[in-house]
């Protein structure tokens, strides 16, 4: 009644899933992200996950906003699986100091027929 819409129907939430992507220049912070995506929780699996490191020592000593970097790392993918073993992982990551280097895209559902 609030929002002036009708529910039109009710249907149990079958999964969940959200794509997400990081770049890092930090060996420690890169780490960490990959502690997270490497330790996922029952429930969940990781899918087209296309982590790239690279040391370079062309870029020992550069600033922070340079194009060569000492150290990057990169990766993408898909988080798929139990609706709240999903959310939870999102909202740690969210609720995380990577939060602002882990792009999570919206949380998609899937839901039964």
């Amino acid at each position: 009644e609030i929002t002036g819409m009708d529910v039109q129907s009710v249907k149990p939430i079958e999964s969940a899933s959200f794509s997400f992507a990081y770049e890092f220049y930090n060996e420690n912070l890169a780490r960490q992200a990959r502690e997270i995506f490497n330790n996922l929780p029952d429930g969940i699996k990781l899918m087209d996950y296309h982590p790239y490191e690279e040391k370079d020592e062309q870029g020992a000593g550069i600033e922070a906003y340079s194009p060569l970097h000492e150290f990057t790392s990169r990766a993408k993918g898909t988080v798929s699986g139990e609706f709240e073993t999903v959310l939870d992982l999102y909202l740690k990551i969210k609720r995380s100091e990577l939060s602002e280097s882990i792009i999570c895209d919206t949380v998609r559902l899937s839901l039964e027929k």
